[in-house]
C-alpha cells in the first residue's frame, strides 16, 4: 500500500493485510449492499473482513454501484472476486430467474474455469 495515510488507517483497524477483504474504512464491501444486510451478523465494528458498515450502501464504492443499477436497466450483474475461484452464483432466485441465473453461471464457470457454488451462506461461516 503506498498511500502512508491509508496504509495508518488500515493499521490501526488491524488484522492480517495479507487476507484483508476490506476497505480503508474497514467495511467488507460485499456486505455493504441491501441484499440480507439486516440478518447478517458479522463484526461489529471495522475490521479486515466481516464488518457490514453502518447501513447499506454507507460506503462509496457500493453506493456507486446501487445507483448504477437503480439508474440504468441492466439485465444482470456479475460480481468477481479475486479469491478462491469460485462463482457464488445463488442467492434467493426462484422460477425463470434462477434458471436464467444457472444458464449464465455455467457460461462463466466454463469460460473462466471457476467453480460453481450455490451455498451463499458457506461464505458467512
Amino acid at each position: 500500500m503506498n498511500n502512508p495515510v491509508l496504509r495508518d488507517k488500515v493499521a490501526a483497524i488491524g488484522g492480517d493485510l495479507e487476507q484483508w477483504k476490506a476497505n480503508a474504512n474497514g467495511v467488507d464491501l460485499n456486505r455493504n449492499f441491501d441484499a440480507d444486510w439486516y440478518e447478517f451478523v458479522g463484526s461489529p465494528q471495522p475490521a479486515s473482513e466481516r464488518y457490514r458498515g453502518t447501513y447499506p450502501g454507507s460506503e462509496p464504492e457500493a453506493a456507486a454501484l446501487i445507483r448504477l443499477t437503480q439508474d440504468y436497466h441492466l439485465k444482470r450483474t456479475i460480481s468477481y472476486h479475486t479469491c478462491s475461484a469460485l462463482i457464488y452464483w445463488y442467492f434467493k432466485q426462484s422460477g425463470n430467474v434462477l434458471e436464467e441465473s444457472k444458464k449464465f453461471a455455467d457460461e462463466i464457470s466454463s469460460t473462466t474455469g471457476y467453480y460453481l457454488d450455490d451455498d451463499y451462506t458457506a461464505v458467512e461461516q
